[in-house]
C-alpha cells in the first residue's frame, strides 16, 4: 500500500513514468520482498529531490517573467504620465483643476512601494473599476461640453523651415488637414493642395491662427555681416580732401569711343610722367595737363590741402553694343559723370537714347535717396552739395567731312538733352579722337564739374570702400578683380569683402603688372589680388577691421560675413525653386485633371454612341472627329520645347553677364536656350564633362579652348561641340544656328510638271480585263515615269510656286504605275507632249482633273 500511494503521488506530479498496479521489480534485483523495498525507499527519496528542483524552477520562472514585462510597465507609466501632463496643461488653459482619481493614486502607491522595498514574487492583482466620475475628465479628452468649441490656446513656439508644405504644416500643428485648408481659404490662399510649398512667412501666418508663434528654424545670432560706415555729416565732409571723379564713357556702337580713349591715354602719356596713368580692363587714370605743373608733375601743396583742385580724372570704358547694357548700367551706377559720346556723322542712335534714360533714371533714384537720408538726419542743403550724376555730351568725329554737329545737337534736344546752348545745364564738346581736337577742353569741362560737386571723401579711419569693375581668372596671379576705390584708402595686408568672396589683398598693380608702392587712394583703379573666390562685376567693396575687442581678427571677420550672405543666397535660391516647384506641380495637377475630364468625356461618348446604335438610330461622327482632331492638335501644343544647352565662359565677370544677356533671348515658342553653367576662364575638361551630361555645347566668349580640351570633347560620346568667338556678333549668329538646327525642318513641296485629263478611256490588259486611262496633255514642266503625282479636281487657281493648290482638292495621290507616248514606254514627258497615264491602285479620275508631278524637299528652318 505504501508503495502503491507513492506511485500516485509520483504519476501526479508528471515526472515519473506511470506505475503498474502489478509493479514489476527492477531488472538488477532479486524477486525477495526485502530487495523490492530498498528499491522503493531508494526511488522515492529520488521523487523527493525532483519536486523540490520543480518548485525552484517554478520560482525562477515568475522571475525571468517579471523581468520580461518590467519594460513594458515602465513605458506605460512614462505614457501615463505624458497623457497627464498634457490633460493637466489644457485644463489649465481652460482654467479647471486638475483632480487625480484613484489610478492617479493607484500610481503613486506603486512609486513608493517600488521605493521602499523589492516587488514581491507574486504580481498584484489588478484593482477593479470603479464608475466614471461625470464631473471628472476623461485621460487625454476634453469635456463633451467643450466639443466643438473654439477655446483660447495659450501661443507657443514652432519652429518652422524657410519652406514647408502644407502636409507638413498640418502635421506639425497637430490638425487634421482639411481644417488647416479652410483655414487656409479664409486666409485668401487660392491653392490648397497638399503639397503646395509655404514660404516662412506664410506658415507663420497660418501658425498664428492656431496660437502658434511660428520662429525660424535655422535662426541664429551668430549672423554676421559687414556694413558701410555710414557718410559724413556736412560739417565733417567739408573737411574732407578732394577725389578725382569718375567718369564713364558712354554711346552707341562705333561712334569713336573706343579710339577717343586710346587718344586720350596717348596724350597723357606724352604730356609727361610714364607712371601717371593707371589703367586696367575698362578703367584708367588720365591727369588734367591744364592743372599740373609746367613739366606735368603733380602740384603736391594743392594736393594735400582740402581745398585743392582736381587734378587727376577716372575714365571707365563701357561696350556699346546692344548685348552690354547690364554693363553700361553698372558703369553708369558707380560714375560721377557720364560722358555721352554721339558721332557727328551719325546722330541719336538706339544706344544713345537708352544712355539718356539710363541717366534720367539713376538722377531720380539719387533725388529721392537724398530726400530721405535729408528727411532723417534732418538737415538742409546737404544734397545740392553731395552733387548728382553729371552729363556731358561729346559729339565726335568732328573731322569727318559729312559732320554735322549743329543736327546732332537738334537730335538730343528732340531726345531731352537740354545743351547750354539751347540755355540748359548739359555741356557740349566737339571732339575729334584721331586729330585730338578738343580733348583738353574736354578734361578741363569734367575737372570743373567735378569741383562744382564738390566730390570729397575720407582718406583715414574709415574702412576702404570701392566696387568691382571687372574680375577674371589669371593664370599667373589667380583670380584678380579691377577695384575702384570710391573711399578710404587699400593697401596690401587689408582685408575686403566684395558680395559672396573675400580677400586679404595679396599685392595691388597697375597696368603693367607692376606693385603698386603706398596705397590706392579714392578715385584710383588697382588689380587686387588673393581673392578666396572670384566676385561679381558690380559687387561693393567694404574693408574688415579687426575687432573693437581684439578678441577676433578682420579676416575671421570677413569668413563670418561671407557664410551669412551665402546663407541669404541660398534663401533666395531656395525662393525662386519654390516657385518653380510650386508652379510645375500646379500645372501637373492641372495636366492630369484634364486628362481625368477627357477620359470621362471619351467614355460619355462612346456610351452615348453604343446607346444609339442599340436603339437604331444613325449617328454622325463628324463631331466626335473634329473633337478627336482638336484634341490631337492640343496634345502636339503641349509638347516639349526643345532647348539648347548651353555652358558658357567668358574673360571678364563683367562680359559673362552681358554675354548671357544676349544669348538668353535667342530662339521663339518652338526653341529656346538654357544656360546650364556660366563661369569665367578658359573651358575646362569638367566643362566639357557637363556639356556631355546635359547633351549641350561649350561657349566661349575672349577665351581659346587648350588643346587638351578640343581632345576630350572630340573623343566624347556623343562629341561636345567647343565654340570660341572674340566677336559678339559672331557669337550671337552661331547660337541661332544651332537653335534653328534643333527645328524639324519645313516639309516643301514642289511642282516639277502640270497635265490636264483631256480624255478617260479603257484598255485590255490582260484577258477581259479592263481599267481606266487618262490621256493627258502636259501644259507645265514634265512629268517622269519615277516621279510622285496628284490628282486635283476643282476649279480655279493653279499652284504657286510653294506648290499651294489654291481652291482645288486633291482627290488622290501616289505613283504612276504607266507612261505611254502612244504604245510606248517612255521616261519623261515634256510641256506640249500629249501621253497615257495609268496610276497605282486608283481609277477614280475624270476629264478636266489636273494631273501634277511633285516632289517634296525638307527646307532647314532658321529664328
Amino acid at each position: 500500500m505504501q508503495s502503491l500511494a507513492l506511485s500516485q503521488k509520483l504519476r501526479s506530479l508528471a515526472l515519473l513514468p506511470r506505475l503498474t498496479a502489478t509493479a514489476q521489480p527492477p531488472p538488477h534485483c532479486c524477486r525477495c520482498g526485502a530487495s523490492t523495498s530498498r528499491a522503493l525507499s531508494s526511488s522515492a527519496s529520488a521523487a523527493k529531490a525532483k519536486v523540490g528542483s520543480f518548485r525552484n524552477a517554478k520560482w525562477d520562472a515568475k522571475e525571468v517573467e517579471r523581468a520580461r514585462l518590467a519594460p513594458m510597465v515602465e513605458k506605460k507609466k512614462e505614457r501615463d504620465t505624458k497623457r497627464r501632463g498634457k490633460l493637466i496643461e489644457r485644463l489649465a488653459a481652460q482654467g479647471i483643476e486638475y483632480q487625480p482619481g484613484l489610478r492617479r493614486k493607484h500610481d503613486e502607491q506603486e512609486e513608493q512601494d517600488d521605493e521602499e522595498a523589492p516587488p514581491p514574487p507574486t504580481f498584484l492583482p489588478r484593482p477593479k473599476k470603479k464608475a466614471p466620475d461625470p464631473s471628472e475628465p476623461k485621460l487625454g479628452k476634453l469635456p463633451k461640453a467643450q466639443l466643438g468649441k473654439k477655446t483660447p490656446v495659450v501661443p507657443s513656439t514652432l519652429a518652422l523651415p524657410p519652406y514647408i508644405t502644407v502636409a507638413h504644416l498640418a502635421k506639425a500643428l497637430g490638425m487634421r488637414m482639411r481644417s488647416l485648408q479652410a483655414t487656409m481659404s479664409k486666409s485668401g490662399f487660392t491653392d490648397l493642395r497638399p503639397d503646395l510649398l509655404l514660404s516662412f512667412d506664410d506658415a507663420a501666418l497660418l501658425s498664428a491662427e492656431y496660437g502658434m508663434d511660428g520662429v525660424p528654424l535655422d535662426a541664429s545670432s551668430a549672423d554676421y555681416d559687414i556694413y558701410p560706415t555710414p557718410p559724413l555729416a556736412a560739417e565733417q565732409r567739408s573737411g574732407a580732401p578732394l577725389r578725382p571723379p569718375v567718369v564713364t564713357i558712354m554711346g552707341h556702337v562705333d561712334h569713336g569711343k573706343t579710339t577717343l580713349m586710346d587718344k586720350l591715354r596717348s596724350a597723357s602719356v606724352a604730356a609727361g610722367e610714364a607712371g601717371g596713368i593707371t589703367q586696367h580692363i575698362g578703367a584708367f587714370s588720365v591727369p588734367v595737363a591744364s592743372r599740373r605743373n609746367a613739366d606735368g608733375s603733380r602740384d603736391t601743396n594743392a594736393a594735400a590741402s582740402s581745398e585743392g583742385v582736381v587734378d587727376t580724372v577716372t575714365f571707365l570704358d563701357t561696350p556699346g553694343h546692344a548685348a552690354f547694357s547690364a554693363m553700361r548700367g553698372r558703369g553708369a551706377a558707380v560714375t560721377d559723370i557720364v560722358v555721352l559720346v554721339v558721332a557727328a556723322d551719325d546722330g541719336v542712335m538706339p544706344q544713345t537714347r537708352e544712355v539718356i534714360e539710363l541717366v534720367e533714371s539713376l538722377r531720380e533714384e539719387e533725388e529721392t535717396s537724398q530726400l530721405k537720408r535729408n528727411a532723417e538726419a534732418k538737415t538742409e542743403g546737404e544734397a545740392s552739395k553731395q552733387g548728382g550724376l553729371q552729363l556731358v555730351v561729346a559729339i565726335s568725329k568732328t573731322d569727318k567731312p559729312d559732320a554735322e554737329p549743329d543736327r546732332v545737337r537738334r537730335e538730343l534736344l528732340a531726345a531731352g538733352v537740354q545743351l547750354e546752348e539751347f540755355g540748359g545745364d548739359v555741356p557740349c564738346v566737339e571732339v575729334s579722337g584721331k586729330t585730338g581736337a578738343g580733348l583738353p577742353e574736354l578734361e578741363e569741362t569734367l575737372a570743373a564739374l567735378a569741383e562744382m560737386a564738390d566730390l570729397r571723401a575720407e582718406r583715414k579711419d574709415v574702412p576702404p570702400e570701392g566696387f568691382i569693375i571687372e574680375s577674371k581668372v589669371d593664370k599667373a596671379r589667380g583670380t584678380t578683380a579691377t577695384v575702384l576705390v570710391k573711399r578710404g584708402s587699400l593697401g596690401v595686408g587689408d582685408v575686403i569683402v566684395a558680395g559672396r568672396a573675400y580677400s586679404k589683398v595679396r599685392a595691388l598693380l597697375d597696368a603693367g603688372g607692376r606693385p603698386i608702392k603706398g596705397r590706392a587712394m579714392p578715385g584710383d583703379p588697382v588689380v587686387v589680388t588673393g581673392w578666396r573666390k572670384l566676385p561679381k562685376a558690380g559687387d561693393e567693396v567694404l574693408g574688415v577691421f579687426d575687432s573693437a575687442d581684439g578678441t577676433q581678427k578682420a579676416e575671421q571677420l570677413a569668413k563670418k560675413a561671407v557664410m551669412t550672405r551665402d546663407r541669404v543666397e541660398e534663401r533666395r535660391r531656395h525662393g525662386l525653386d519654390v516657385e518653380s516647384i510650386n508652379e510645375n506641380r500646379r500645372q501637373l495637377a492641372a495636366k492630369e485633371e484634364l486628362k481625368a475630364r477627357r477620359e470621362f468625356e471619351e467614355r460619355k461618348r462612346k456610351r452615348e454612341l453604343r446607346e444609339a446604335e442599340a436603339a437604331g438610330v444613325q449617328v454622325s461622327a463628324e463631331e466626335y472627329e473634329a473633337t478627336l482632331e482638336a484634341e490631337s492638335e492640343e496634345a502636339a501644343a503641349d509638347a516639349d520645347v526643345k532647348e539648347l544647352r548651353l555652358v558658357v565662359k567668358a574673360d571678364f565677370s563683367g562680359t559673362i553677364e552681358a554675354v548671357v544677356g544676349a544669348i538668353s533671348g535667342i530662339g521663339n515658342a518652338d526653341v529656346r536656350v538654357k544656360i546650364v553653367s556660366e563661369g569665367v576662364g578658359e573651358p575646362t575638361d569638367g566643362d566639357v564633362a557637363m556639356a556631355q551630361a546635359v547633351g549641350g555645347h561649350v561657349l566661349g566668349f575672349n577665351v581659346k579652348a587648350s588643346r587638351g580640351v578640343l581632345n576630350v570633347a572630340a573623343r566624347s560620346i556623343p562629341p561636345v561641340q567647343v565654340h570660341c568667338d572674340d566677336v559678339i556678333y559672331r557669337l550671337m549668329q552661331h547660337v541661332s544656328k544651332q537653335c534653328a538646327e534643333l527645328l524639324p525642318p519645313t516639309i516643301e513641296t514642289r511642282v516639277l510638271g502640270e497635265a490636264t485629263i483631256a480624255q478617260v478611256f479603257k484598255i485590255n490588259t490582260q484577258g477581259r480585263q479592263f481599267r481606266n486611262v487618262a490621256g493627258c496633255r502636259v501644259v507645265n514642266g514634265s512629268i517622269t515615269a519615277n516621279a510622285t503625282v496628284r490628282v486635283l479636281r476643282g476649279g480655279g487657281g493653279g499652284a504657286d510656286a510653294d506648290g499651294k493648290t489654291d481652291a482645288r482638292e486633291v482627290v488622290w495621290s501616289g505613283k504612276l504605275d504607266s507612261l505611254k507616248q502612244g504604245k510606248k514606254e517612255v521616261d519623261e514627258i515634256r510641256k506640249g507632249t500629249e501621253c497615257g497615264l495609268s496610276f497605282e491602285g486608283f481609277e477614280g479620275f475624270e476629264e478636266g482633273d489636273t494631273v501634277q508631278s511633285f516632289s517634296t524637299v525638307e527646307v532647314p528652318r532658321s529664328l
